[in-house]
């Protein structure tokens, strides 16, 4: 699962990741089976759906951490989408294939 969420958000005073998709890219061309979430279609949703399916998880965006709560800590996904952010209560359920890799 490569996840490319280099869209600006500007409530959280961050602009575009001007790298991502030449990472993305790159990573396309090593693993062209991976499911691919870019622009509109890096939701939360489809972020977590896809989690237990998958062997590698290689997330290319902004991260927001919360020293003071951590489990409010998420990762900044499609701004146009109608939930944005995932968070550690998102992640706690979700069951990875024995093995997967996350970077």
């Amino acid at each position: 699962l490569l996840v490319a969420a280099d869209d600006p958000h500007p409530g959280e005073g961050l602009f575009a990741l001007p790298g991502v998709s030449a990472e993305v890219t790159a990573l396309r061309a090593q693993r062209p089976a991976a499911r691919v979430l870019e622009g509109d279609a890096a939701t939360a949703a489809a972020f977590v759906q896809a989690l237990p399916d998958a062997d590698l998880v290689h997330f290319a965006g902004h991260v927001v951490s919360d020293a003071s709560v951590p489990s409010r800590s998420r990762l900044l996904l499609s701004p146009r989408a109608s939930r944005a952010t995932v968070t550690f209560a998102d992640l706690r359920e979700v069951r990875l294939t024995p093995g997967a890799t996350v970077i």
